[in-house]
């Protein structure tokens, strides 16, 4: 059984909600290029992040790259950071396929 830790490192597919497939690699890469967007438009460099905002560098080049996962604290800490709620901060990220509903499409032929 793999361990907390060791699952940063397994490709991790989750089914949530209404048939959305989730990769957990697709939604670190996706976010990291969300953080790297949203640094660049408000002008701040690496050294920015490091320097006003107490961050390591070779951690916040880790979360642009999608190499590094993000813990609450710290996804929480970003969101603040860039004046937004967190749920917004990763919205639609890591999203693979949306799969319909055999029972919903089903209740509807029937009726």
């Amino acid at each position: 059984m793999p361990t907390a830790n060791s699952l940063h490192h397994l490709k991790i597919t989750k089914l949530l909600g209404e048939g959305v497939e989730y990769s957990y690699e697709l939604l670190l890469e996706q976010l990291g290029a969300r953080l790297k967007e949203l640094r660049k438009e408000r002008g701040w460099t690496l050294r920015d992040m490091v320097v006003k905002h107490g961050f390591h560098l070779t951690h916040w080049q880790a979360f642009e790259k999608g190499n590094r996962g993000m813990s609450l604290p710290s996804l929480l800490r970003v969101a603040t950071l860039f004046d937004m709620p967190p749920s917004k901060l990763i919205e639609g990220l890591g999203q693979i396929n949306k799969k319909a509903s055999s029972k919903s499409a089903s209740s509807t032929r029937s009726k």
